[in-house]
């Protein structure tokens, strides 16, 4: 049996094409699996079984004690801020060029703190700015917290990064898109 010559230059284009198309997605930021198909190491609630429902401020509803969330109609000359539980969201004027709502949700029963923000696949003309306060989470013991993107196409969390306030105990990022996000550890 002979390999032609066509069909391995077309699977070798085929192969170089995706890994380009994945490190342009990813803006120069560590796509992360494991030989495993592991996650990152996701801080975790240690405040209460039930997560942070008390002591964070904001306004969210539960729908019968599971997702936790907050939405606002946001004029595009004005911008606003959402905040659901531990999570602030500010939309600088000009984010996006109409109306439109941004929802925060999350499951206040999951200790790890993922979450997800709508609508998804929004790609800001502004980034808007995300913040997570970390009080009685497992983030007080690092100083290398970051804020990951769950990318569903590459099926794989990226490390978008952010700025770790030990001291505030509160993770900020400036976002380009809205997609799942959860905070943990670099480069785990």
């Amino acid at each position: 049996m002979s390999i032609r010559p066509h069909r391995v230059s077309t699977v070798a284009v085929g192969l170089l094409a995706s890994l380009w198309l994945v490190s342009g997605c990813a803006e120069n930021r560590e796509v992360l699996t494991s030989a495993t198909g592991g996650e990152p190491e996701f801080i975790r609630d240690v405040s209460s079984a039930d997560g942070p429902e008390v002591g964070y401020g904001g306004s969210g509803s539960s729908g019968g004690g599971g997702t936790q969330r907050a939405e606002l109609r946001v004029d595009p000359a004005v911008g606003g801020t959402v905040v659901c539980g531990r999570y602030q969201l500010t939309i600088p004027p000009g984010a996006l060029s109409y109306e439109t709502t941004y929802r925060i949700e999350y499951d206040p029963r999951d200790p790890e703190l993922i979450f997800d923000l709508y609508p998804h696949g929004a790609q800001f003309h502004v980034p808007v700015e995300i913040s997570v306060n970390l009080s009685g989470t497992t983030a007080q013991d690092y100083d290398d917290v970051t804020l990951y993107w769950f990318n569903g196409d590459a099926d794989s969390w990226v490390d978008v990064g952010g700025v770790w306030d030990s001291s505030n105990a509160r993770l900020t990022c400036s976002l380009s898109h809205f997609s799942r996000y959860g905070s943990g550890r670099a480069g785990w």
